[in-house]
């Protein structure tokens, strides 16, 4: 018992070092003052025995406990990064990852590896240390962000691939695509019963996603993900006269991809699908659109993704505005 009238209560422990440690607890009660200190060496003995696991473990255990919460596309990654990022690493116990390691590990993984593929990499083991050693998380550089310029389809670009496309099946994924921004994994995922003929709306409820054994139908990325659009003219008399017998989108996520390249090169147009939904953003903000109703429409929780993502202007719009101000001031 203090002075003051509260009680202090000793825990005492050995470090990964094996070095004897004392942590001291102080509460206005003996018997509180007493649980604190025995949750703190329970606690402390159940990680301890954890700290001398390899990262190869740690990751596997990690992994087995979520592989029915994280989407199969994220596990796909994961199980990536665990094959081919962390070699170096993976037999280091957790209470030897120290920055210096974990530094040294970085640093030759940036030599070949892009830095979103470091980041994910260093997000999956400072997860992992967090769960299993969370006295190992360390902070380290990471290499810089890559600035890249995005081209951004036209107007007229997006009028020669629909010409191109009219009589393929790769029509409808581009109309989903440029008109209402829809996910590659969200058009593969469309069924007649989330198509409103009646109202002209899609609901988008899910998505086709590839996991460690093939494609999975799941939940949309995001709670957003779920919404309902209204279709576009085009969109509408496509469906409307489309075979029911056969599935509204008949090409595979993957054929997709596959496809849309092939269409550009013959167009010698520089894009890739995804593009389809930076066009759609492009168009919302040309049209004055608040960022969170384009958020809204895209299926993004935040509309911070909208701005630092997809806050593009079409070239047209920005020629249209920059006269306006030159013109202004010439007068």
């Amino acid at each position: 018992k203090l002075p003051s009238g509260n009680y202090r209560a000793k825990a005492f422990y050995k470090d990964e070092n094996g070095k004897k440690r004392v942590k001291s607890f102080t509460a206005a009660t003996k018997k509180e003052a007493m649980f604190l200190a025995q949750e703190f060496q329970h606690k402390h003995q159940r990680l301890s025995s954890k700290a001398n696991w390899t990262l190869d473990k740690a990751v596997e255990t990690y992994l087995d406990m979520n592989d029915t919460v994280f989407s199969p596309s994220t596990l796909r990654g994961y199980n990536t990064i665990r094959r081919c990022h962390i070699e170096a690493i993976k037999d280091t116990r957790l209470c030897d990852l120290d920055e210096y390691v974990m530094q040294r590990w970085m640093n030759d993984l940036a030599k070949t590896k892009s830095p979103k593929t470091c980041k994910n990499a260093y997000g999956l083991v400072n997860a992992v240390l967090r769960q299993f050693y969370p006295d190992g998380v360390c902070h380290i550089h990471l290499p810089q962000k890559q600035v890249l310029e995005v081209i951004i389809p036209q107007k007229e670009d997006i009028q020669k691939l629909l010409e191109e496309s009219k009589d393929t099946d790769m029509y409808p994924v581009i109309l989903l695509g440029a008109h209402m921004g829809l996910r590659r994994s969200e058009i593969a995922a469309l069924t007649w019963n989330d198509i409103d003929l009646t109202n002209k709306q899609i609901r988008i409820n899910k998505a086709k996603v590839r996991g460690d054994y093939g494609f999975q139908v799941k939940q949309p990325k995001t709670v957003s993900g779920t919404r309902t659009l209204d279709m576009t003219e085009a969109i509408y008399e496509y469906f409307k006269n489309a075979d029911r017998t056969k599935p509204p989108i008949t090409v595979s996520p993957e054929h997709m991809t596959k496809r849309f390249h092939k269409l550009c090169q013959k167009l010698n147009l520089p894009f890739h699908q995804h593009l389809l939904r930076h066009y759609f953003a492009s168009v919302c903000a040309a049209q004055g659109l608040p960022e969170s109703y384009a958020a809204m429409l895209m299926g993004h929780s935040s509309y911070d993704m909208i701005h630092k993502v997809y806050g593009h202007i079409l070239d047209e719009e920005e020629k249209r505005v920059r006269k306006k101000v030159t013109d202004y001031l010439n007068r």
